[in-house]
């Protein structure tokens, strides 16, 4: 094994605050404001026919699939049959937002912030998407008995409508959901007035309300929903993909292995609201470098798991880094030549046959490198973890024949 590279100081290039711009909602004086109805079921297949209710809107989580056997959506037909009923439906009141009305249209008046699930499950399943199981028998909404269907319609559900701002969106969607696991990035992504917010969403899924596709390497292959270039789910319910938006997007700006945080992460998007985009060329080289990766993928037959992505990162702006000290520019990379190196490196490292060891703490501990590379390869708040499994990366690289 080769000499290891010291890891250069890091010059983090911060993004200069700006003045907090005015929200575009018609905020509450202090605190939310709250009203509480009752809705009948045919009172939201209604207002979603009529453009007027928005189950999906963009800030929500990814939705489950239509589909026989789904235990959730089953469960909730059932539960409005035997008239048991379901919880309340917590939506958004968006009438006087111009940064909603301009995204979703004029006519829609209220956006789902808890309960997509079950209005989705309601209208695929009047929609003759699944089968419910009563007794020995399996229904559909057609083979249901009129009156079973017309108690259905008229099943009413608590409804609670809020008007607030973005901030408060926020939170109120955290409490709603204390007792359900919600990954942070979730979280962060919940502020929809932010560009680089949007940015980041375009890129990591497909979107009517944008009219706008995934970036091919986040692009789905069939009904499961199964990326084409990334290992896992998409879109996944840990939102690994607008984490890697969001990384990445950090890391352009500072042209380093900068520390990327969630508190960093909340910074960027606070910083960049819905009258000021990230800068063109930020978005370039964003995209520059998913087109890398996308197309390393291609060319060399790889899937990029969590740990090959977050070495491949690490790599790409250790380069940028040592480029730009040198007073060049970003790195320029052939992606046959440089990706069947990578991935040769990467895989050699990482191999259990690799029975190499470093003191990285300077204890005496002496730890695998196989570990190092494929644990600390994603460990994006460590700048100084993030270049050693660069420079043991590219040491290997230059010693390929």
């Amino acid at each position: 094994m080769g000499a290891v590279a010291k890891a250069a100081p890091q010059k983090v290039v911060k993004v200069v605050p700006i003045k907090a711009e005015t929200v575009s909602d018609a905020t509450v004086n202090g605190h939310p404001e709250w009203k509480h109805e009752l809705w009948k079921i045919s009172d939201i297949t209604k207002k979603v026919t009529d453009k007027v209710l928005e189950i999906n809107p963009a800030d929500n989580r990814a939705s489950t699939v239509a589909s026989d056997g789904n235990a959730k959506n089953t469960g909730i037909i059932l539960s409005i049959i035997n008239k048991l009923g379901i919880s309340a439906l917590t939506l958004r009141d968006i009438t006087d937002s111009a940064r909603h009305n301009k995204l979703y249209g004029k006519s829609y008046k209220y956006l789902v912030m808890d309960a997509g699930h079950r209005c989705r499950a309601i209208l695929w399943f009047i929609d003759g998407k699944f089968f419910v199981k009563i007794g020995n028998k399996k229904y559909d909404w057609n083979n249901l008995d009129e009156s079973v269907r017309q108690d259905f319609l008229n099943f009413e559900v608590s409804v609670d409508i809020v008007k607030c701002t973005e901030e408060q969106s926020s939170q109120i969607f955290e409490n709603l959901n204390k007792t359900t696991k919600v990954d942070s990035y979730a979280l962060i992504m919940k502020n929809d007035e932010s560009t680089v917010v949007e940015f980041i969403r375009k890129l990591t899924r497909d979107w009517a309300i944008y009219k706008s596709d995934a970036h091919p390497l986040f692009a789905v292959s069939d009904r499961k929903q199964k990326p084409l270039y990334m290992t896992g789910n998409a879109p996944n319910l840990e939102n690994l993909w607008d984490k890697y938006g969001l990384v990445v997007t950090q890391k352009v700006i500072a042209k380093n292995n900068t520390v990327c945080s969630e508190e960093d992460a909340k910074k960027l998007i606070k910083q960049y609201g819905s009258t000021r985009e990230l800068p063109k060329v930020v978005r370039d080289n964003v995209e520059d470098f998913l087109d890398l990766v996308k197309n390393v993928a291609i060319e060399t037959n790889h899937k990029f798991s969590l740990s090959s992505f977050g070495a491949f990162q690490a790599v790409y702006f250790r380069m940028w880094e040592n480029e730009r000290m040198a007073g060049g520019d970003k790195p320029k990379v052939n992606p046959v030549v440089f990706g069947q190196k990578f991935i040769l490196a990467y895989t050699a490292l990482t191999h259990k046959t690799n029975e190499d060891t470093m003191d990285i703490y300077g204890n005496g501990e002496q730890i695998h490198i196989r570990k190092i590379v494929k644990n600390d390869s994603y460990a994006f708040t460590k700048p100084d973890l993030q270049n050693l499994v660069a420079d043991l990366i590219l040491d290997h690289m230059s010693n390929q024949a």
